[in-house]
């Protein structure tokens, strides 16, 4: 609890949580959408990524010289490889690449 004669000790006990709740997804939803706008000015780069891990279904993930991870299709002969590659599509999370060497 709140320490005796503190501001604190006079305010309610505690925010709804509800009210919690709705302000954490609101901040999730503004993060999301923050990152988004961010990755959109990546749309159209390109550049070189080296390939340093394995990803879902087909494809690797590399790091281009601002450390943004970036998708592209390929597989594990592709580990340690510099590619050359277009940013076509972006998530809030990385980058969707397509190879162009």
């Amino acid at each position: 609890g709140a320490r005796p004669g503190t501001a604190a000790q006079n305010m309610n006990d505690h925010v709804d949580k509800i009210l919690v709740k709705e302000r954490s997804n609101l901040i999730t939803k503004l993060f999301w959408d923050i990152a988004l706008e961010n990755n959109k000015k990546w749309i159209d780069w390109q550049g070189e990524i080296i390939i340093d891990e394995i990803g879902k279904k087909g494809t690797v993930i590399g790091r281009n010289f601002a450390y943004k991870q970036v998708v592209v299709e390929g597989d594990e002969s592709m580990m340690g490889k510099l590619i050359k590659i277009k940013i076509e599509e972006v998530t809030p999370f990385y980058l969707i690449g397509k190879r162009i060497d």
